[in-house]
């Protein structure tokens, strides 16, 4: 009786044909709380207890489906704060599949790239001018994809590109990609390229 004398009732459920709830908290942590409810109208036969059945049945799911949601978002930012970081560098940071196709640049390697003094990108993904430093470079991304074929030696390297306008070599340093940096880039990395102009 008194709630059928309050405004939520009477300005808002009631021209809507609605006021009996069925709900509850389905999940409270220290991050996450999910409540979750459906109306129906207050006229018989409203909720029944095999409404209060499916409810209790379901509430699992909801929770389920939060804390997933929760960890996705939570992922997304920890992408985009590495991210921001990357490009804050000083040095250029590439991310490279097997193939040599550029899966990640950081801002600073986007400009040595964009000058095309040295490393271009074309339809076989990084290249260096000279043929030969595009073959080292394919052998130490191989090497850095794979480390335990050819041992801790062959895990990528140290390669000096020349560059065509005669300046000093562009210095790349490969490494196997890490968990964190993989989360960056998408598709298959498998290695990280640290550049310096």
């Amino acid at each position: 009786a008194a709630f059928l004398r309050t405004a939520i009732y009477n300005d808002f459920l009631r021209p809507l044909e609605l006021g009996a709830t069925l709900g509850g908290i389905v999940h409270a942590d220290r991050e996450i709380f999910v409540a979750a409810s459906a109306q129906r109208s207050l006229r018989p036969p409203g909720f029944r207890e095999r409404d209060r059945r499916r409810f209790v049945a379901l509430a699992p799911h909801l929770a389920r489906a939060a804390r997933i949601g929760h960890e996705l978002g939570a992922a997304a930012a920890a992408r985009q704060a590495l991210t921001d970081a990357l490009d804050r560098l000083p040095r250029g940071v590439l991310l490279l599949d097997t193939r040599l196709a550029v899966k990640f640049a950081n801002t600073y390697a986007e400009e040595v790239l964009a000058a095309g003094d040295g490393l271009r990108l074309d339809r076989d993904g990084l290249q260096a001018a000279r043929p030969a430093d595009s073959a080292t470079l394919r052998a130490l991304v191989a090497g850095a994809a794979h480390p335990a074929a050819g041992g801790p030696r062959a895990a990528g390297g140290y390669l000096a590109v020349r560059r065509p306008s005669l300046r000093r070599p562009l210095e790349l340093l490969v490494t196997p990609l890490t968990p964190e940096l993989a989360t960056v880039a998408p598709g298959r990395a498998v290695a990280t390229v640290f550049l310096v102009d």
